[in-house]
């Protein structure tokens, strides 16, 4: 689901259950902040990641590390802009 979906869904079920339709606006746009909040800390994370695993490794892990959490992290942040 991209963001728009999440919160349309979240929005809908709140004004269904609830009689407070004159809402949605700032209930959307709460939902949209926490969902760029939780992505960003998701990519950091997978940046973070790198950290713990060029510990252990040699030369080639690290690398492989390196692309992969970076672009996990990129793709998460590219999430946001869809």
């Amino acid at each position: 689901m991209n963001t728009d979906e999440i919160i349309e869904d979240e929005v809908e079920n709140f004004v269904i259950n609830t009689e407070y339709a004159l809402l949605t606006d700032p209930l959307r746009n709460a939902i949209r902040q926490a969902i760029k909040r939780e992505r960003e800390e998701c990519a950091k994370l997978c940046e973070e990641a790198i950290k713990s695993i060029f510990e252990f490794s040699d030369e080639i892990v690290k690398k492989t590390a390196r692309n992969v959490c970076t672009n996990l992290a990129k793709g998460i942040r590219a999430r946001g802009k869809e």
